[in-house]
């Protein structure tokens, strides 16, 4: 009888064994996350990359607060630029994500394919390192009856760092790189954004734009940013 009883606790202690979940972790987090309730941000973003862990709080598509963070076990550490520090237990359960006591609530963002989001684009492209995309607005010119308007775009912003080699021709290549590319998906260029410095593509209602950071005081030895913004026509 005392065998049984033994074997019946053994049976019971298992499920309970069972129910442990696994902490979460770095990968975990990274990507973007959508508000449920009570959050401090339309949209969290989290980031891994070689310079360190990096988060963006969207509101309305624009970044209004950002800095670093850092996962211990289940609890959260957000280092804000503006030197605020604030700690979160944190639970992730599936695809929702909360912070304090049930404060702070959000899902993982899966956003509708987009034929305009060439962030997939950029991430294939040999030899050119790009940041992760950002949400960014951009300009960018229509024809109307008056002439050309102005629009806003909502959309999202790469980068990558070239080194000048003597002069600003690295840059016109890595440019023409990225400019193929969009060629072969059906882009042209779009003769109302082109400029000296600026160029701009552009397929239906999906617009591309090159956008170099040159300052008059870089040399022929400097890395100058290369930002592309990509996204679609209001």
């Amino acid at each position: 009888m005392k065998k049984i009883a033994i074997f019946l606790a053994a049976i019971l202690l298992v499920p309970a064994c069972g129910e442990k979940t696994a902490q979460p972790g770095n990968d975990d987090l990274e990507g973007v996350w959508e508000c449920i309730r009570g959050c401090e941000a339309e949209m969290l973003e989290f980031n891994i990359a070689e310079e360190g862990q990096v988060f963006f709080m969207y509101s309305g598509q624009r970044i209004y607060h950002s800095g670093t963070w850092k996962l211990d076990k289940n609890r959260l550490t957000l280092a804000y630029d503006d030197e605020e520090t604030l700690t979160y237990p944190l639970t992730l359960k599936n695809d929702t994500l909360v912070l304090g006591n049930n404060e702070m609530m959000f899902a993982a963002y899966t956003p509708a394919k987009d034929p305009c989001d060439l962030s997939s684009l950029f991430a294939l492209i040999d030899d050119i390192s790009f940041s992760q995309p950002m949400l960014e607005d951009f300009p960018w010119n229509v024809s109307s009856d008056s002439g050309t308007e102005e629009v806003i775009v909502d959309g999202q912003m790469v980068q990558t760092i070239v080194k000048l080699e003597g002069d600003f021709s690295a840059i016109w290549k890595t440019a023409g790189t990225v400019a193929t590319e969009l060629r072969n998906l059906g882009f042209d260029t779009d003769p109302l954004m082109a400029s000296d410095l600026v160029s701009g593509y552009r397929k239906g209602s999906c617009v591309v734009i090159f956008w170099p950071e040159i300052d008059d005081e870089d040399n022929t030895e400097a890395e100058v940013p290369l930002s592309i913004y990509f996204g679609k026509l209001p």
